[in-house]
């Protein structure tokens, strides 16, 4: 089956997992977002009273019968969304249901050169998307000048056993202009009622069974007014600037709240009135843009879509040539003036002639009825066809939650015989436990000796230079003043790192990674040219604590090395991580190392489980390089950072 769209221009979602694969909480979330949706989405308000019915072909007996009904517009356009609205029946407490909408069929699209077309869409009884008495939104993305529907598989009528192809409504978007409104109709047949209660034009006349009812927004109350005896009745709208319109739609006054209603659905549109637009106010350039006369009782809906040639025009003025026959009013609850699928009339002046203002005429170009929110048709038609398929959805998703709960009794007899086993496992565990805190022991020993030889080694031998210099230096005052200050510096400083390296095999620190290496290389390298490229740090994030620390006290030495050792003038060091592995090099100038890797080195490279190599680089100097693997996440959440 072709992907069905819900409201239009939203993206349309990947394929969700199978409801019985998820979890309660997700079960239970995705029944708190239906819910949520419902209150946004239009509510599904049938029109009542005498009006436009729809299309039907002949009449079957059996649902196994082709059918084909065809839309023609003028000339091809880029389409983007068919939609089919059913032709509803009551069905007493149960609602409204399609009837005659076909089990299975396509949707063919193509131009005047192609009358083949090509297929956009089709349908299978196994898709079950009846019972519906919402519209079928289908999205496409072709051009078009016609759009063929051909059932192959025919549903029952509601009111006998017979089979038939009914529609109400065909519409085909280009963004949001349907350019089917008025199109030619040609079917495979038509049924017995063609002519009086049935009618192929009806299949594009723009009159749908559903009342516009959107939550949201205020509720605003028709224009009404009385025309004047002897007087031509007009309205006239100011669209501020001329601009292209091709389209006018008129809501009829909200229906009545009684029960049976005391007027007619179209009540308030005149039976024969024609639309002028004009540049001048005046209106001493106007051209006729519509002359409209009603064919029939049942050519009546609630929305009165106007199609007509497009024309630039400012000033658009409604007259009324013969009022509605119930009754001497003209009133709309909105008009809407179209350029380029974008109503252009909202918030624009409106004024009358030749009638006695009754009520708010402002509420002629305010996007409001006395329902809420008037949305474009395009949208609001998406939007009950989105609220069907939600609707389907809570019955499936109590059936996973069930079906869940008889999985948990299955899973509940099986846990028996698991405790028993845990049991028996748990034995083998304490063993297995008893191994591995011996084997942590022994890591623990060898990362406190690397950590005591990394954190104080050098302040130990700084103590030891400036010793001798001390001795050097007895027989002036002022410099053993000096050195002996810093000793006492080196001395606390060394007690300090001593805690440190204490603390932090219980209490590992947090690190900020690249902050604290570029930090360390301002101390260490204070007056060496330094340079440090860290790419990928967002891999660097959440490992474990120990890993984070054993990696900066890897780069800390190679400093230190470098610092006491190598006399160089220039180090460029880079830390590459990704998903998979982390990469650390440390290049300098100095006078390099043979091709030896200090002890340091290596048992820092043991601790991270990684490979350290180090190279004599042909402009001289020396080059180490750290790989390693990328350990998985820590799971537990970061302690705040101190310092020594």
């Amino acid at each position: 089956m072709a992907p069905v769209a819900g409201i239009p221009g939203e993206p349309t979602p990947p394929a969700e997992a199978r409801l019985e694969e998820r979890t309660f909480e997700t079960l239970e979330r995705r029944g708190q977002e239906i819910r949520n949706e419902f209150r946004k989405l239009s509510l599904e308000n049938m029109v009542g009273g005498i009006g436009s019915v729809g299309f039907e072909s002949r009449l079957h007996s059996g649902p196994q019968n082709q059918e084909w009904v065809q839309v023609d517009w003028e000339r091809p356009v880029r389409i983007d969304q068919v939609v089919l609205a059913p032709l509803l029946w009551q069905m007493g407490s149960l609602g409204y249901t399609a009837s005659g909408f076909p089990e299975e069929f396509r949707v063919l699209a193509g131009t005047p050169e192609d009358r083949v077309g090509k297929v956009i869409a089709s349908f299978q009884d196994k898709d079950k998307f009846l019972p519906r008495s919402a519209p079928l939104v289908i999205p496409c993305g072709t051009t078009a000048s016609w759009v063929r529907v051909e059932a192959s598989l025919l549903s029952k009528r509601i009111q006998d056993h017979q089979y038939s192809l009914q529609f109400s409504e065909i519409l085909v978007f280009s963004g949001q202009d349907n350019v089917a409104l008025n199109a030619a109709v040609s079917s495979s047949s038509v049924g017995i009622l063609e002519g009086t209660r049935r009618f192929s034009r009806a299949l594009t006349d723009g009159y749908l069974p559903y009342e516009m009812n959107v939550p949201g927004g205020k509720n605003s109350i028709a224009f009404l007014s009385t025309p004047k005896d002897g007087e031509r009745f007009s309205l006239q709208i100011d669209l501020g600037e001329s601009m292209p319109i091709n389209q006018i739609n008129l809501f009829a006054i909200d229906s009545s709240s009684t029960s049976p209603r005391d007027y007619a659905g179209d009540y308030g549109i005149p039976k024969r009135f024609v639309i002028e637009g004009a540049n001048s106010p005046d209106f001493s350039d106007a051209v006729v843009l519509v002359d409209r006369e009603k064919r029939n009782f049942l050519d009546a809906g609630q929305i009165l879509m106007l199609r007509f040639p497009e024309s630039w025009q400012r000033y658009i003025r409604l007259i009324s040539l013969r009022h509605h026959e119930s009754k001497n009013v003209v009133g709309f609850a909105e008009v809407e003036v179209f350029s380029n699928g974008r109503n252009m009339a909202p918030g624009k002046l409106a004024g009358i002639t030749g009638g006695t203002f009754t009520k708010r005429i402002e509420s002629l170009t305010d996007a409001h009825n006395l329902n809420g929110r008037i949305l474009p048709v395009k949208q609001w038609l998406g939007e009950l066809a989105h609220r069907h398929d939600l609707e389907n959805e809570p019955p499936r998703i109590n059936q996973a939650i069930q079906a869940r709960l008889a999985q948990q009794k299955k899973y509940f007899a099986v846990l028996g015989w698991a405790t028993l086993l845990a049991l028996a496992g748990a034995a083998i565990a304490v063993l297995l436990l008893q191994l591995l805190k011996m084997r942590q022991i022994a890591e623990l020993r060898v990362r406190f000796a690397a950590d005591l030889h990394d954190e104080l080694g050098a302040n130990l031998h700084s103590i030891g230079l400036l010793a001798d210099m001390a001795h050097e230096d007895l027989r002036s005052p002022e410099k053993l003043e000096v050195t002996v200050e810093e000793i006492k510096n080196l001395v606390a400083s060394t007690s300090a790192a001593a805690r440190y390296c204490i603390e932090k095999q219980t209490h590992p620190l947090n690190h900020n990674l690249p902050e604290d290496m570029r930090n360390i290389s301002r101390r260490i390298l204070a007056d060496i040219d330094w340079e440090l490229d860290i790419q990928g740090g967002e891999h660097l994030r959440d490992l474990k604590l120990t890993f984070l620390d054993d990696l900066f006290l890897f780069y800390k030495e190679c400093l230190v090395n470098i610092s006491r050792h190598s006399m160089a003038t220039r180090v460029r060091a880079s830390l590459r991580a990704d998903a998979k592995r982390i990469e650390l090099q440390v290049e300098d100038n100095g006078k390099g190392l043979d091709g030896r890797t200090p002890k340091s080195l290596h048992r820092r490279a043991r601790l991270l489980g990684g490979r350290v190599s180090a190279e004599q680089r042909d402009a001289g100097g020396s080059s180490i390089r750290l790989v390693l693997r990328r350990p998985r996440p820590s799971i537990f959440p970061r302690a705040k950072k101190t310092t020594p």
